[in-house]
């Protein structure tokens, strides 16, 4: 499965801040935003510059990082960030329960 920045998102970085790790992303589209902290931030960059990425790949490099990679794509996907994509259409993401890591 591929995952992907959820369609109809226009995703926009707040500055960075010196005093804080954490990251503020806006949707342009919807007001949303998010408070991510740095290892979220970092999939949703990787995302931004891939388009798309597999699954499997995402969470090995979230394993080198010492992430709990299942949880993180987990709450990205369940807060609307996040999608799956299987034979070139959107589905969810599998709940990490569900999920076949």
């Amino acid at each position: 499965m591929l995952i992907r920045i959820a369609p109809g998102r226009a995703l926009r970085w707040a500055p960075r801040w010196d005093c804080s790790d954490t990251a503020v992303l806006f949707d342009a589209t919807s007001g949303d935003y998010w408070v991510l902290d740095p290892e979220a931030r970092q999939v949703v960059e990787w995302l931004q510059a891939d388009a798309s990425i597999e699954r499997h790949a995402l969470l090995q490099r979230l394993a080198a990082q010492e992430s709990d990679g299942a949880a993180l794509l987990d709450g990205l996907a369940q807060a609307g960030l996040l999608t799956g994509v299987v034979d070139g259409r959107g589905v969810p993401l599998p709940r990490r329960a569900d999920a076949d890591d």
